[in-house]
Formats: structure tokens, C-alpha cells, sequence
């Protein structure tokens, strides 16, 4: 193998350790963090699985459901008996 070609190869394989690796949320297969969308790999976003921000809304809309529905039952508690 030429010396050039083999020092190339090397600091390839060295710049490829040092990139950041992250594991899927739904499946945990670790890969490139280049690779990942949102903390889900590639094959999860094929299946069309949620990303950490929607998942993170999603959360969200369900307390203020919760919320609201809690609020209007104690009101209508209250207006039922007084």
C-alpha cells in the first residue's frame, strides 16, 4: 500500500473516531450523530417514529389537556354544587 494512501486512510479513520456518537431513542443503536435526526437513526425515521421535540410537544399538549380538563371539572363541581 502506498505510504500517502495508507496516512490518508489513517487520519480518516482517526477524524472518524473523534466525530460524536449518539443512541437512538427508540431502538438505541448508537451511531453518528450526523446520521441521527432529532436522536432518532435512520431506520426509525423510515418507520416515521417521533423526534425528541415532537415527542417534547406532545408532552406538552397533553398537560394543558389535562390541565384544562381538570379546570373545567372542578368548575362544573362547583357550579353543581352552589
Amino acid at each position: 500500500m502506498d505510504e500517502k494512501l495508507a496516512e490518508q486512510f489513517f487520519n480518516t479513520m482517526d477524524a472518524r473516531s473523534d466525530e460524536a456518537q449518539e443512541d437512538c431513542i427508540h431502538c438505541g443503536k448508537r451511531w453518528y450523530v450526523m446520521h441521527h435526526l432529532d436522536g432518532v437513526c435512520h431506520n426509525c425515521q423510515k418507520k416515521g417514529l417521533p423526534g425528541r421535540r415532537e415527542i417534547a410537544r406532545h408532552k406538552k399538549v397533553v398537560r394543558w389537556v389535562i390541565l384544562i380538563g381538570t379546570a373545567l371539572l372542578l368548575a362544573r363541581i362547583f357550579i353543581f354544587n352552589n
